[in-house]
């Protein structure tokens, strides 16, 4: 599983990475540099990855009732006498002079974790902004004929704030090459054989689906959910998807913060006071997440011409699937690093 057994370090990285067990800064920097991904965005994607200090400086506290400090550096002591862990900060709330010289250079953050005595878990984590709302594709089936097929609008259904996404690269300690790395999607996630990937050197290519964020090593259409109701005599059909195609692309290797390692103390002494907000960085719930506005939202999507396919049993089916999964989506999406279980669990856990 380990991708090309060619490729050689150059002599000064191969000295610093001499013992796995003593990793000092440097090596870590190193190691943490080699394998930085590459992320493949689609080129109709309408929000960024941001970096941490850009977006605390626009952002406020809860639902834009409280103002948050302007620099990070003075969030610790807020922080740690929080007492709502479901507080969330919005982006974009806040009136931010001269935001023309707000940092918004994207950077990811890493975690660097001691697996076991074969292996080492990099997390690299990137904070987005937001996405925008979802789309679904519709199909009508009379006698198992296809009467219509297309695509309709659900926004704002999918919205949220600021959220968290990770990839996670597993490493030999034998070799300090790459052999997996983990992609986490619509299904919680997959580990993939590293040789398996596009790659340049030891940077993996990853694709991120358009609006959902998810990550996938291939571009696409990647099935999320699939539905299928009875309507009298036909049939309807409903489906998300995600969608990654070839845009824009950013190579994290000169943009990487460590914020913490299991191998040497000076970062864990530098971690940053953001990592320990207990709440959420986008709104964990949405107010379009109830019956009523999800009723609407579908009613409009479907328009007069394809009412009819919208009984109240398939209505009510359809609005309970989506209130299901997109609570489930907006919550753990929106907690920071340092909250989910993979930050020292299982990566699927």
């Amino acid at each position: 599983m380990v991708p090309d057994e060619g490729f050689a370090f150059s002599s000064e990285t191969s000295e610093l990475l001499d013992s796995a067990e003593n990793l000092d800064v440097a090596s870590i920097q190193q190691l943490v540099k080699n394998c930085a991904p590459i992320l493949q965005f689609h080129p109709d994607e309408e929000y960024k990855i941001v970096n941490v200090a850009c977006y605390l400086k626009k952002s406020m506290l809860g639902e834009g009732k409280k103002q948050i400090g302007v620099s990070a550096d003075d969030l610790k002591p807020y922080f740690s006498s929080l007492q709502k862990p479901d507080s969330f900060l919005p982006f974009g709330n806040a009136i931010t002079k001269n935001t023309k010289t707000l940092p918004s250079k994207p950077l990811c953050y890493a975690h660097v974790k001691n697996i076991d005595q074969h292996s080492i878990d990099i997390q690299y984590w990137f904070l987005f902004s937001g996405k925008s709302g979802s789309t679904a594709n519709i199909k009508w089936l009379v006698e198992g004929i296809t009467g219509y097929k297309g695509k309709i609008d659900l926004n704002p259904i999918g919205c949220d704030g600021g959220h968290w996404e990770r990839i996670t690269v597993r490493i030999s300690k034998e070799t300090f090459l790459p052999y997996q790395i983990f992609l986490p999607n619509s299904k919680g996630g997959e580990w993939i054989a590293f040789n398996k990937m596009e790659t340049d050197a030891l940077q993996a290519i990853v694709f991120v689906s358009k609006n959902n964020h998810f990550l996938y090593n291939s571009k696409g259409l990647k099935l999320i959910e699939f539905l299928k109701y009875r309507v009298f005599s036909s049939a309807l059909e409903f489906s998300l998807f995600d969608e990654c195609a070839e845009g824009k692309q950013i190579n994290f290797q000169s943009g990487i913060d460590i914020i913490s390692s299991d191998f040497a103390d000076s970062y864990n002494d530098l971690e940053p006071d953001w990592l320990f907000y207990p709440g959420h960085w986008g709104n964990p719930n949405p107010t379009y997440l109830n019956a009523e506005k999800i009723h609407d939202i579908i009613k409009d999507a479907f328009g007069a011409n394809f009412s009819f396919l919208l009984g109240q049993s398939v209505l009510n089916k359809l609005s309970s699937f989506l209130i299901d999964y997109y609570s489930k989506d907006c919550k753990c999406k929106a907690q920071g690093p340092q909250q989910k279980k993979c930050w020292q669990g299982e990566e699927l856990a």
